[in-house]
């Protein structure tokens, strides 16, 4: 855990710095007082940014009979937002204020709540074996891509409105349903494996249901034929297949290629790979980015799981699904539409160590045997 600690400052110093094209001569230090709107995607931005610091310093040095463990973790990440957002002021590229520490302090307050929880707490949930903390994280993941920007709506109009894409079915979108299809089968042997004990027939469907629910009365989210089709299919998928991983993993793997080729139209000259890390993510609509985020963080984690929990050994499991989609990012340089870029097969190898620190098989230990009398 504490490397997955230092992983995390390592990319939160990245995101904030990037793309580091630092000049000598910086901005006056009273920039940072000056006020900067910001949007709701900035604000979630910024609160996601640093709940990895919260949590994972609350879990890596848990101490028993140490509850200022709480207020140095807070303090420590809005000591850390403000030094960036101060190292900011040497990029002409960024816009550095104070008032985002507010956020990035939430973030990672909340992020420190949730690793007092015992229920959130990796090490105490998987301790025995019975309960498997990885999948539920994954699982996490796919809400989250679901219900992003996490604000519901009261106005009856706007929750009419987020119905009306249902009647496109024309053409129908057979890419989005597979995409969806694949997603929920995974989630259904994701939950079959975290809590055996739990009966996923009857819980599937009714937390696909109240997905498909809760994004009806989110702000700026609707439901497509798609969400719908691609649920009900999932579902079904799961049941039939008895949540087993391997066929899970196929699928998975399937709807990554067909979607990153999708409409498959050629380009007249080869596209440029980017080699800069995450450089998709740092740009453009923040709200987005992250729905993206959380969407990729599901889909490459729950390949990487199943694919495990199909027999393969974890780091031919990882390596499998980071070449898979690298081969997907080289092609996409002969595609309109998409963006090749290294990210992708990086985020793969993320989710491998995470599972590799969070989620290992675990074997009982063996009985002791009574000594003959």
């Amino acid at each position: 855990m504490k490397g997955l600690f230092l992983l995390a400052l390592v990319l939160i110093g990245y995101g904030s710095l990037y793309p580091f094209d630092f000049r000598a001569d910086g901005a006056p230090f009273s920039r940072l007082f000056e006020p900067s709107p910001g949007s709701r995607g900035d604000l979630l931005e910024n609160l996601a940014l640093f709940l990895p610091w919260g949590y994972l310093g609350m879990v890596a040095w848990r101490r028993p009979g140490r509850p200022s463990r709480f207020a140095i973790v807070v303090v420590t990440g809005a000591v850390y937002a403000a030094v960036l957002q101060w190292a900011q002021l040497y990029l002409p590229t960024r816009d550095p204020t104070l008032r985002d520490v507010v956020p990035n302090t939430l973030g990672a307050a909340a992020g420190a709540l949730a690793g007092c929880v015992p229920f959130l707490d990796v090490r105490r949930l998987g301790g025995d074996g019975r309960i498997r903390p990885a999948p539920f994280v994954i699982i996490g993941f796919w809400l989250a891509y679901r219900l992003v920007p996490f604000v519901p709506s009261l106005d009856w109009q706007e929750w009419k409105d987020s119905l009306k894409p249902l009647r496109e079915w024309r053409p129908f979108p057979w890419v989005g349903t597979f995409h969806d299809a694949a997603a929920w089968s995974a989630v259904g042997c994701l939950w079959a494996a975290a809590r055996p004990r739990w009966p996923t027939v009857r819980w599937l469907p009714l937390f696909a249901m109240a997905t498909i629910g809760l994004e009806v009365v989110i702000v700026d989210n609707w439901l497509s034929p798609a969400t719908v089709a691609g649920a009900a299919l999932g579902v079904a998928a799961a049941v039939l297949l008895r949540y087993r991983p391997a066929p899970a993993a196929l699928l998975l793997a399937a709807a990554l290629l067909l979607s990153g080729l999708f409409p498959f139209t050629a380009r007249e000259a080869p596209r440029a790979f980017e080699w800069v890390p995450f450089a998709g993510f740092l740009d453009g609509s923040m709200l987005l980015n992250t729905q993206s985020l959380f969407e990729k963080a599901f889909l490459y984690g729950a390949l990487v799981w199943t694919g495990r929990e199909a027999g393969l050994r974890l780091r031919v499991a990882a390596r499998g699904a980071a070449l898979l989609l690298a081969a997907i990012e080289v092609v996409q340089t002969r595609f309109s539409d998409h963006t090749p870029e290294v990210t992708d097969p990086l985020l793969a190898l993320f989710a491998a160590l995470f599972l590799h620190l969070a989620d290992a098989p675990r074997t009982p230990p063996n009985p002791v045997e009574s000594p003959p009398r």
